[in-house]
């Protein structure tokens, strides 16, 4: 008989969860598809036609395209849960999607790690330690330049200016890649998600630690 066990990147992603929630981060399930306004406009971004899979006979807006980040359904998860005592600290690890053309599907799916802290300050210094942790648990140094993980300044319209950063890794080959951003959320992006505490973030594809 076939014994079955988990998929490398499912076991992963359980690494990842296991180690927010024990960090003390309460996991959320959001939904996969999103409107376009929350994917693009709310959040200050760019919309340059070749990343969203758009869905051609949408039931309604808010079910327009498939999600590009997990960030706007966990700002939506604070925004309903505002009634709740600060700080409001929440996290994902789920499938992303992006249009690939070059795919007989046209898409591929990607899995990202997203965790929000909402209260009367940003803190990103606590946003920042649950990063370093959760790279820790997965045997990744902090470092400059070399093999691990390191901060770059970058400004990002979806924070605010000077408090944005790309999070990138270098791998065993020595390439450098962008897993994802850092960063305390811009005011505009507050106002249209009708949320009013300052709230830091990062959202990271965890897919290079396989």
């Amino acid at each position: 008989a076939t014994v079955g066990k988990p998929l490398p990147l499912n076991k992963l992603s359980d690494i990842v969860r296991k180690e927010i929630a024990m960090s003390g981060w309460t996991e959320a399930l959001t939904m996969s598809l999103c409107s376009h306004d929350e994917s693009f406009k709310l959040l200050r971004r760019e919309d340059k036609g070749d990343e969203a899979v758009l869905l051609t006979k949408p039931q309604s807006m808010e079910n327009q395209m498939c999600r590009t980040l997990l960030l706007p359904g966990l700002l939506k998860t604070i925004r309903e849960n505002k009634k709740h005592p600060n700080p409001i600290k929440v996290f994902e690890v789920s499938d992303v999607v992006f249009k690939v053309p070059g795919l007989e599907c046209g898409a591929k799916n990607q899995r990202h790690a997203c965790a929000l802290y909402s209260s009367d300050e940003a803190r990103f210094e606590v946003i920042q330690g649950l990063l370093d942790a959760l790279m820790q648990s997965l045997n990744v140094a902090h470092k400059r330049e070399r093999l691990g993980y390191r901060l770059v300044a970058a400004e990002n319209p979806t924070y605010l200016p000077g408090r944005a950063a790309n999070v990138v890794y270098t791998d065993e080959a020595g390439v450098a890649l962008v897993l994802g951003s850092i960063g305390i959320i811009h005011p505009e992006v507050l106002a249209g998600f009708e949320l009013k505490n300052p709230i830091s973030s990062f959202e990271i594809n965890i897919e290079p630690f396989l």
